[in-house]
């Protein structure tokens, strides 16, 4: 259960033929998780769904800008989300490694 492209692909809910590179987001989304403290965990469903979170972040901004009606909150609502992930990663164990 370790956070992967294709699991990538289906998290963005990409259409079958979408042939769009993902690794870029995917392993940016790991590299802010380990500058913020994170290891880089290989059986932890929280890290996970992070991971994927983050990279959709990445991929749904590319251009680098938050925008539509809510712009003025998406940008902290975002910095809050990511906080709190790293605050309860930071210090937790990897689980016990059953994917079922």
């Amino acid at each position: 259960m370790a956070a992967t492209v294709e699991g990538l692909r289906k998290y963005l809910r990409l259409m079958p033929d979408n042939d769009e590179e993902l690794t870029l987001y995917l392993n940016a989304a790991k590299d802010k998780a380990t500058a913020a403290g994170i290891p880089e965990f290989k059986h932890n469903s929280q890290y996970e769904i992070f991971i994927y979170a983050l990279a959709a972040m990445l991929y749904d901004n590319r251009g680098m800008g938050f925008s539509g009606s809510y712009q003025a909150t998406a940008e902290e609502t975002a910095r809050k989300m990511i906080n709190g992930f790293v605050l309860e990663l930071r210090y937790m164990p990897e689980e016990d490694g059953d994917d079922g």
